[in-house]
């Protein structure tokens, strides 16, 4: 993965939206669905955690549906790309410890990651 210069301004800004949008979607969506289950399928002893909780579930299985249809829009540019860098990041610093131990013995591609992950982090840091 190349590290790329991104505008954090549009990032910061999209990235709001996207949170704000999502959080609208299961508001309205999980609401919306489990008052439709409970009025279609009424429980008589009058508890419907089931169908609320199908409600939410539904609601964000339908929210990440969306988003994998339309993470490659331009919208999204800036907010998927740093969502794939911290992906990576997370997947290095997993295996760091070993990394280092490499690098002690000179692994080349070892440092390369050691120094992407740095590099990497202090890009994601610079994007709040």
């Amino acid at each position: 993965m190349l590290l790329i210069e991104i505008d954090k301004t549009r990032y910061r800004r999209h990235l709001n939206i996207l949170i704000a949008i999502c959080i609208v979607c299961l508001f309205i969506g999980s609401f919306g669905i489990s008052q439709l289950l409970i009025y279609l399928y009424p429980a008589p002893e009058g508890t419907h955690f089931h169908w609320n909780l199908l409600g939410v579930v539904s609601s964000v299985l339908l929210i990440t549906i969306i988003f994998n249809i339309y993470k490659d829009h331009t919208f999204l540019n800036e907010v998927s790309y740093v969502w794939r860098l911290k992906k990576e990041l997370n997947l290095i610093s997993r295996k760091m410890r070993k990394l280092m131990q490499a690098s002690k013995m000179g692994d080349e591609k070892a440092m390369l990651a050691i120094q992407f992950s740095y590099t990497g982090f202090s890009a994601v840091m610079d994007a709040r």
